[in-house]
């Protein structure tokens, strides 16, 4: 059967095969190229394909592509043009005019300034919701921690106060802050006490004067707090400062007057339940070295002594054989505070008594007799002599109440010499063996190192005179 050339462009039937450069397709006008196996095209594509007059495409012969004109069909058909592509108006450039240019600026300054604007008042409208919000947060949170004022309510000294702390679940639920006044004759020092009806109160206290300084506060919360403050003449306050707990509860204030003693006077008082410590002021009469004396019966007790603004004078504890307390400190003729203190909170009421006696030594003469006295109050009394020269000397005492013992110290306080404790109704004596230099000595007398002693004794100091040497035998020639 005999092969047909075709366009292999438009696949139109060829009457001969291409014999050079200038060989074109009579239908679609193609540049046709002669090769080994088949025509094709030398050039770029040409158009498209059209449709046939009638618009019915042929269709392929047996054994042909579509285009071969069949048995009986019309003759060959030239292609139709390409539709145009309709123009697009972003690929034109277009010439416009000022007016049109500066609504379109006006335009776009309209669109982007309103966009701008609706932005900025979304940012506000969103501030001002988040800003409302905190500010409903905060509120709350204060409502839920403000104070609860109670007061003012009288406070009367040596008077127990019972006050009621409400619930939190009731209202506010903040600290609760009473104020309690007292209106005072006389300036005075109180002991000011407070302690909770339970263990889970938490408080403070602070003494305010009329004019709201402070003069003495507690610095920790607890179930328990004492203050002591030198309180004025007229008004005062005491705050009571609790923190907040679901329950009703009550705390119990107690302001105390201090005990006021001087010189060769006592005082007693009580540290009650709960409590931790008690105290006293002592005034000197005049300023000098003095012996406070604290008796307990409770040997977990100490004695401190404070001075002005606070000041630490000394602390010493309580003897477990004495139950006494004693200490020794220059004073000046100024109000001091006693204390009683305890490690921990007293279980019941624990008696003390404190006493301030002047320690300076009393002078005593030589080769005489001197009548003295040994209180419970001192371990010890001390007297002071001076030698003009240098002497022997002996010093001796006797004492029918407690057993007793002395000792010669220097000046200085260095230890010249003493004797062993002696019985009731023996005699303690010192004789140094070699004579002591001139100058001023020192006498103690203590008691039992055991218990307490007091009771009379008598004490002397003398000059030992030295025994003549014995005479000399002359030989006689």
């Amino acid at each position: 059967m005999p092969v047909v050339a075709k366009c292999p462009n438009c696949n139109g039937p060829l009457d001969k095969a291409p014999g050079g450069p200038d060989s074109k397709c009579p239908y679609c006008n193609a540049t046709l190229l002669a090769t080994t196996y088949m025509p094709s095209p030398a050039a770029a594509p040409g158009p498209v394909l059209g449709v046939p007059p009638g618009g019915v495409p042929y269709p392929p012969a047996a054994g042909q592509g579509w285009g071969t004109p069949a048995v009986g069909a019309p003759g060959a058909y030239p292609p139709s043009a390409p539709m145009p592509l309709p123009p697009m108006p972003v690929f034109h450039t277009r010439k416009r005019s000022s007016a049109g240019a500066l609504v379109s600026i006006v335009i776009s300054f309209v669109v982007f300034g309103g966009i701008g604007i609706g932005v900025y008042f979304m940012q506000r409208q969103v501030q001002q919701t988040a800003e409302q919000a905190t500010q409903a947060a905060t509120q709350a949170a204060e409502e839920r921690t403000a104070q609860v004022r109670i007061g003012p309510m009288p406070l009367v000294a040596g008077e127990e106060l019972e006050i009621n702390l409400p619930s939190s679940m009731n209202g506010p639920g903040g600290r609760v802050v009473t104020t309690l006044t007292m209106d005072l004759p006389e300036e005075q020092a109180h002991e000011i006490s407070l302690r909770g009806g339970a263990a889970y109160i938490q408080c403070r206290v602070k003494a305010l004067d009329a004019s709201d300084k402070a003069l003495a506060k507690s610095v920790t919360d607890d179930d328990h707090a004492q203050i002591y403050a030198p309180l004025p003449k007229g008004k005062s306050s005491i705050i009571v400062d609790c923190d907040s707990y679901p329950g009703e509860r009550s705390v119990y204030v107690l302001a105390r007057p201090l005990p006021i003693l001087t010189t060769g006077e006592q005082a007693a008082f009580v540290i009650e339940p709960g409590m931790e410590s008690a105290g006293a002021a002592v005034v000197p009469a005049e300023a000098g070295h003095y012996a406070i004396a604290l008796l307990c019966d409770d040997v977990n007790t100490s004695l401190q002594v404070l001075g002005e603004r606070d000041a630490l004078v000394g602390k010493a504890d309580v003897d477990s054989s004495t139950h006494r307390a004693v200490l020794e400190a220059d004073l000046q003729n100024v109000p001091y505070l006693i204390q009683a203190l305890r490690s921990s909170a007293a279980s019941q009421k624990i008696q003390v008594t404190v006493a301030l006696t002047a320690a300076a030594p009393e002078p005593i003469p030589m080769d005489t007799d001197v009548n003295g006295v040994l209180s419970r109050w001192v371990p010890n009394v001390t007297y002071a002599f001076t030698l003009g020269a240098e002497s022997r000397i002996s010093v001796t005492l006797n004492s029918s109440s407690f057993d007793h013992a002395v000792e010669l110290r220097r000046a200085d306080g260095v230890s010249v010499a003493s004797s062993g404790e002696e019985s009731a109704r023996e005699r303690a004596r010192v004789a140094p063996n070699l004579p002591l230099a001139a100058g001023e000595y020192r006498i103690i007398v203590t008691g039992d190192d055991y218990s307490i002693s007091e009771g009379e004794f008598t004490l002397r100091v003398e000059a030992v005179v030295e025994p003549p040497p014995p005479p000399t035998k002359r030989r006689v020639r």
